[in-house]
C-alpha cells in the first residue's frame, strides 16, 4: 500500500511540476525586441545583459508597467550594450512579495526609457513620458555608461555607495522636443539622504570617489 501510494505522489509530482527555482544566473546573449518576442520572466540570482534587451510591459488592464526581475542580487549590463523600457525598468530584490536592495547594480552600456502612448480616435502615437522610470536600489551601484528617461520621466538611484564617474544622466526627449510635459527629474540618494536635479539636459558627473554620503 505504502509502495503504491509513493508512485502515486512521484507521479503527481512529475505531472504538475511545483514552481521553477530561481536560477544561479541569467544571461541575455541574444538581441531580444519585446514584443513581437515575448517578454521573459527573470528569476535568477544574477542576470547578465550582453545584447540589446527593448522590452515594452504592460499590466492585465493595459497599463504601463516598468519591467522587473526576481530574487536578483546582482545585475550587470556590459560594456557597449542597449537597454531600452517602455515604459521602463525597476531593479530591486523582489523576493516574497517584498521588495528589497540588490547587492550590486553596475551599468557598462546604455540604459533608456520611455513611455509611447496611441491615440486610438486618432491613430497616432505620441512621446507621454509622465510614466517613464528607471530606478535602481542597490546596496552598490556603479555606472559608467548614459541612463536615461523621458521628459517628464524619472531617474532614481539609491545605495550605500554610488559610483557614477564621468557619467551622463538625463530627462528629455533626444529626438522631438515635447511641447506638452516639461523636463523630468533625476534623483541620487546615499543612505538616507538624497539630492534632486531637474534635469532636461546631460550632466556629467566628475566625481572620482563613490558618493557616500550626498549632501
Amino acid at each position: 500500500m505504502k509502495d503504491r501510494l509513493s508512485a502515486a505522489l512521484l507521479l503527481l509530482v512529475c505531472v504538475f511540476p511545483g514552481p521553477s527555482a530561481t536560477l544561479p544566473i541569467y544571461i541575455n546573449s541574444a538581441p531580444l525586441i519585446a514584443p513581437p518576442a515575448t517578454a521573459p520572466q527573470i528569476d535568477a540570482r544574477a542576470w547578465v545583459n550582453q545584447a540589446l534587451f527593448e522590452v515594452t510591459s504592460i499590466s492585465s488592464f493595459n497599463l504601463p508597467l516598468p519591467f522587473e526581475s526576481h530574487n536578483t542580487l546582482i545585475f550587470t549590463n556590459a560594456p557597449l550594450t542597449f537597454m531600452s523600457g517602455d515604459p521602463g525598468f525597476r531593479f530591486f530584490q523582489n523576493t516574497n512579495g517584498q521588495r528589497l536592495w540588490m547587492d550590486s547594480w553596475e551599468n557598462q552600456g546604455t540604459i533608456t526609457t520611455d513611455h509611447l502612448s496611441f491615440f486610438s480616435g486618432f491613430g497616432l502615437f505620441f512621446n507621454d513620458s509622465r510614466a517613464s522610470i528607471l530606478q535602481v536600489e542597490s546596496t552598490n551601484i556603479l555606472s559608467t555608461g548614459p541612463l536615461s528617461s523621458g521628459a517628464h520621466g524619472l531617474i532614481r538611484l539609491e545605495g550605500k555607495t554610488i559610483n557614477l564617474t564621468r557619467n551622463g544622466l538625463r530627462t528629455g526627449n533626444p529626438l522631438i522636443p515635447s511641447s506638452f510635459f516639461g523636463g523630468g527629474f533625476v534623483t541620487v540618494g546615499s543612505g538616507q539622504q538624497s539630492r534632486f536635479r531637474h534635469a532636461t539636459q546631460w550632466r556629467e558627473l566628475h566625481s572620482s570617489q563613490p558618493i557616500l554620503p550626498v549632501s
